[in-house]
């Protein structure tokens, strides 16, 4: 696996050849959090044909706060922090970010299994993905 292989507009074509694949020809498209992403990016490669509707979930259209998205998750110097500890300690700063994605602290079983779904990247992947989304603006 490379860098090129887990980035935003990958997963976007991922995403339209699983489409393909499917044969859907009219969907609704849904994202949340690097979900979003996904889509924005789906839209600017292949369009919207088929795309009914877009339901994006509590996601501003970049991370990274600027004077032009002052709402966003993190300015420079957080996505440096985060950065950091994903590359130190992966397992302990999923678990401490997991919470913050409610509004209510999902129960310890489910921040468990959405823990293992986020860490099924080979671990010196996981930085490389969260830089990623964090500098894109849709």
């Amino acid at each position: 696996m490379t860098l090129s292989d887990q980035s935003v507009p990958t997963y976007a074509r991922d995403m339209h050849a699983f489409i393909s694949k499917l044969g859907l020809d009219s969907f609704v498209a849904v994202g949340w959090s690097t979900g979003a992403f996904v889509w924005w990016d789906y839209f600017r490669q292949f369009g919207t044909a088929g795309v009914h509707g877009l339901v994006v979930v509590d996601q501003p259209p970049s991370d990274r706060r600027s004077t032009e998205i002052p709402g966003a998750l993190v300015g420079f110097e957080t996505l440096r922090t985060w950065h950091y500890r994903l590359q130190t300690d992966r397992n302990a700063f999923i678990r401490e970010v997991v919470p913050l994605m409610f509004a209510e602290p999902p129960a310890p079983a489910d921040i468990a299994w959405m823990h293992d779904e986020m860490t099924r990247a080979p671990e010196t992947m996981t930085p490389a993905v969260m830089i990623d989304r964090s500098v894109r603006e849709y």
